[in-house]
């Protein structure tokens, strides 16, 4: 199988589970704006995955929707997100930023649990140990107080235009 990218179509207003589960080659995904869910294993093993956007329509991004996506760079997780579901980015080892929209990060909720305390796995566990997480200005604090983003080591304000 070698579908090295794809634009979904306008219709589509959820990724079902393991849409493109193992699709190795692909490189690129443009989600339409009308989708709210990006469902369970969705992406999970994409493994050549470089770039996608997640259009500011996503509420939820589900359980293992990108693991093993030991690709892509960086992501930039909208301000509509409001459920970040267990190993949702696990194993993304090539992750150095993650962007995050949401100005109140008390309004998402993500698992935070530790894998000695809970059964689960956390959003973001074995995906970017040196990662830096850029959240909007003037909110580096409530992030560090948050049960799971507050265990980022690199918090920092991100400068950058939120069109990019």
């Amino acid at each position: 199988f070698s579908l090295q990218s794809i634009v979904l179509p306008n219709s589509l207003t959820t990724i079902e589970y393991g849409a493109f589960w193992l699709c190795r080659s692909l490189k690129s995904v443009v989600i339409p704006d009308r989708v709210t869910i990006i469902g369970e294993g969705a992406f999970r093993g994409c493994n050549s995955l470089q770039g996608v956007v997640i259009p500011e329509s996503v509420i939820e991004i589900r359980e293992d929707a990108f693991s093993g996506c030991t690709s892509l760079p960086s992501i930039i997780i909208p301000d509509s997100v409001k459920y970040i579901e267990d190993r949702a980015f696990y194993g993304c080892i090539s992750l150095e930023e993650i962007h995050m929209r949401n100005g109140n990060p008390r309004e998402i909720e993500i698992n935070a649990y530790d894998q000695d305390g809970g059964g689960s796995v956390p959003a973001f566990e074995d995906a970017c140990d040196d990662c830096t997480l850029f959240v909007p200005p003037g909110t580096v604090n409530l992030y560090r107080k948050h049960p799971a983003f507050g265990k980022f080591e690199y918090i920092e304000e991100d400068n950058a235009p939120y069109g990019e």
